[in-house]
């Protein structure tokens, strides 16, 4: 009997991990450090990075609809083509190289052929992050957003927050080299 509820609770914990790692999504970075063989996270999302606004569900959609203030039932904000992984593969490669933290928060106006007519910066921790971000946000196409079930002009919302992780890549030590060798 003991075995069947060894079984069991053994069962319960396996079908519990992996719903609650789904709920955040990873980008890893290319290399592991050295001495290990495993890659670190260099960026999570909270939803499918790969996935396009139609392939997300219903839930997944609610966080991207979180953003915006005023959505109507059937409004939908405008979203990347692909989804989200060239931008965030940008933001990534960006974040491992550069030591800035804080807020960046980009805005860019779609039309309603899903094309991007322009980007504003409302708030980010250095300005040669948000030119490089913003100059990939102009790039992407877009799923135009939906005014009542028409397709109609509207504001894609980017935030990330950039932080600094340490690791042996961005880890300096003010320790003298001169402590270091032994005496003569």
């Amino acid at each position: 009997m003991r075995t069947i509820a060894r079984v069991g609770a053994l069962v319960a914990v396996l079908w519990a991990v992996p719903a609650s790692a789904a709920d955040v999504y990873v980008i890893r970075d290319e290399l592991p450090e050295t001495g290990s063989n495993i890659p670190n996270d260099a960026l999570t999302w909270p939803i499918p990075i790969n996935r396009r606004y139609e392939e997300l569900s219903t839930e997944q959609r609610r966080v991207v609809r979180d953003d915006y203030i005023k959505l109507g039932a059937h409004d939908e904000p405008p979203y990347p083509r692909d989804g989200m992984m060239p931008i965030l593969s940008l933001v990534a490669r960006i974040q491992a190289k550069n030591a800035a933290t804080g807020l960046l928060h980009l805005v860019v106006r779609v039309n309603s052929k899903g094309e991007p007519e322009g980007v504003a910066a409302l708030r980010s921790p250095d300005d040669a992050i948000a030119k490089a971000v913003a100059s990939m946000l102009m790039m992407s196409s877009y799923k135009p957003a939906l005014c009542d079930g028409n397709p109609c002009a509207s504001e894609f919302s980017f935030k990330y927050a950039f932080r600094t992780v340490p690791t042996a890549r961005n880890v300096t030590s003010n320790l003298n080299p001169m402590f270091w060798m032994p005496r003569q």
